[in-house]
């Protein structure tokens, strides 16, 4: 599992204790790697001993996804499970991933929850609501909730060095190959509403947009 981090110290620690807590939920062996990238807030010193940590110095989310999966064997029986340091996943987030790749799914697309709409609009969260699909067959394309087999990731050649849209480029080319792929929204995960994200075209990008439409428009996807 890999959690990419550019400069995540205050959120770092409740996104790694939700890992934990879905962790303990299944019973296989479960390997968190936190890729801090280009940090210079000390992210990976609030990092527990259980969780590998790599430094890297690409300021690229996709360099930074793709360093952490890079010392793990792409075989069937591995899954690539994947979630960002300002998020927080459900405690049945490993366990339904899972699920799923018993039942045959090659990749599992999940949907997000946002935490809170404090700092926008007072009709934000009605706004959200309005063009967010939040159902089975949604979608949507989140780095914050994606799972692959190691098999196939390894086998489309993994993450490309993208500084966005990395999960939105992987899901192209599982697409493209006719991969098995669930777009489930039974395990959302929290992620944060800031108003400035770590990364270009990301989720925190992607709102204003959303935002600004009608709240009686025709839902839409939403990437990041």
């Amino acid at each position: 599992m890999v959690v990419p981090a550019h400069n995540e110290r205050d959120d770092l620690p409740e996104a790694l204790a939700a890992i934990d807590r879905a962790a303990a939920q299944v019973s296989v062996p479960v390997h968190v790697v936190v890729v801090a990238d280009a940090c210079d807030d000390g992210s990976e010193t609030v990092v527990g001993r259980h969780v590998e940590v790599l430094t890297i110095g690409a300021r690229n989310v996709g360099v930074a996804r793709a360093t952490g999966f890079s010392g793990f064997p792409c075989t069937a029986d591995v899954w690539f499970a994947n979630t960002d340091a300002d998020s927080r996943v459900p405690a049945d987030w490993l366990v339904h991933h899972l699920r799923l790749a018993d039942a045959g799914a090659d990749a599992v697309l999940g949907t997000i929850v946002p935490e809170n709409w404090e700092r926008w609009p007072r009709d934000a969260a009605q706004r959200f609501a309005a063009q967010y699909v939040d159902r089975d067959g949604h979608r949507h394309i989140h780095g914050a909730n994606l799972g692959v087999r190691a098999s196939v990731y390894g086998a489309l050649g993994g993450f490309a060095p993208l500084t966005h849209d990395e999960d939105v480029d992987l899901v192209r080319r599982l697409r493209a190959h006719r991969y098995a792929m669930e777009w489930s929204a039974q395990a959302p995960v929290v992620t944060s509403t800031r108003a400035r994200g770590r990364v270009p075209a990301g989720f925190a990008t992607s709102l204003p947009a959303l935002l600004d439409t009608p709240v009686t428009a025709t839902p839409s996807v939403v990437a990041g």
